[in-house]
């Protein structure tokens, strides 16, 4: 397939409390589909939203401002997302707070894809994450790794949906970091690796910008990277602010750029995803490296390396967590 995709750079407003959370999310959702809705070409099939685009930035509102800002996915608010699907004919992408009946008291910040059936087709929730540093109070799965396992598998940590439009796997934000993350799901079949993403304009920008291009090398496969443009201070602000300020990318499977969103604010970036073309590099050990890769001759360093541990929280309350690496 060649189709079109489309990535949504879009302002938003955070969730003050919990009794405006559903008047929130409406501006949200209404503002960035007004972006969408005029900037679909004829071949458009895919459309990549921003990380915290429904929510909000909530980094720092504690554990209870974080839970009461999640959603279910599917869920009502899925259902708005759904029906512009099945008009619109497009697969749809996104990152959310979620929560879910199988994990009470916890939350998860989670890729997820529509179909252009309207329905939710796949669940990436994030493995790298700001809980350490005390910046959010969301679970990952390797803080409950025994029993994230346990109901879902590795199907269930690295999934990847096989749709007429290629494999699409999603990676939230910091995940662009870690080749690992990539690559695990490279492995498990992934082609297009949806990104959505919200990061701060700070010194380390220019090195996720360089991750986002060795990714795509390293595993021959096309990133999507959605950013928020801004964001509004109070929900009801009339000017955001750019601490967030987009850079919404498209990089090839070669690692080159596409198309850039190059400012901040509201901007639909259109690109086009030829996946023909990339199952051809894919067989040519000359253009993709991964074909070279020998994970048994580094099994064993990655087996003795100390990281952080595995099921750190699993019998913790996370509102009761103090996050910070220095409290285990």
């Amino acid at each position: 397939p060649d189709y079109g995709v489309l990535l949504v750079q879009t302002n938003v407003r955070r969730i003050p409390n919990e009794a405006a959370k559903d008047e929130v999310i409406a501006a949200n959702l209404r503002e960035s589909l007004a972006i969408a809705a005029p900037a679909f070409a004829p071949n458009t099939k895919l459309v990549v939203f921003p990380e915290y685009w429904l929510q909000g930035v909530n980094v720092g509102g504690g554990f209870e401002g974080g839970y009461a800002t999640a959603i279910d996915i599917p869920g009502r608010e899925t259902e708005h997302l759904s029906e512009f699907a099945r008009k619109a004919g497009v697969y749809i992408a996104g990152a959310a707070f979620e929560r879910h009946k199988d994990w009470p008291g916890r939350y998860f910040n989670t890729g997820f894809i529509i179909d252009d059936r309207g329905e939710v087709i796949h669940k990436y929730r994030k493995i790298q994450c700001g809980e350490l540093l005390g910046f959010l109070c969301d679970t990952t799965p390797g803080n409950v790794l025994s029993e994230y396992l346990d109901k879902y598998g590795l199907d269930g940590l690295f999934p990847v949906a096989k749709t007429p439009l290629g494999n699409l796997a999603t990676i939230v934000c910091f995940d662009i970091n870690f080749p690992e993350t990539v690559r695990a799901l490279v492995k498990r079949g992934a082609e297009v690796i949806l990104h959505p993403t919200a990061e701060p304009h700070h010194d380390i920008r220019l090195a996720w910008d360089k991750a986002r291009q060795a990714r795509a090398l390293e595993n021959t496969c096309y990133i999507i990277s959605a950013c928020i443009g801004g964001e509004y201070r109070m929900h009801n602000d009339q000017k955001p602010e750019f601490f967030h300020r987009g850079y919404s990318k498209i990089v090839n499977f070669d690692g080159t750029l596409q198309a850039v969103a190059d400012a901040p604010g509201e901007t639909p970036l259109m690109g086009r995803l030829d996946i023909a073309a990339l199952r051809r590099a894919r067989t040519n050990p000359r253009l993709a490296s991964f074909l070279w890769d020998e994970p048994a001759a580094y099994a064993q360093a990655y087996a003795a390396a100390e990281g952080f541990p595995d099921d750190a929280w699993a019998a913790a309350p996370m509102d009761g967590i103090k996050f910070a690496v220095g409290a285990l």
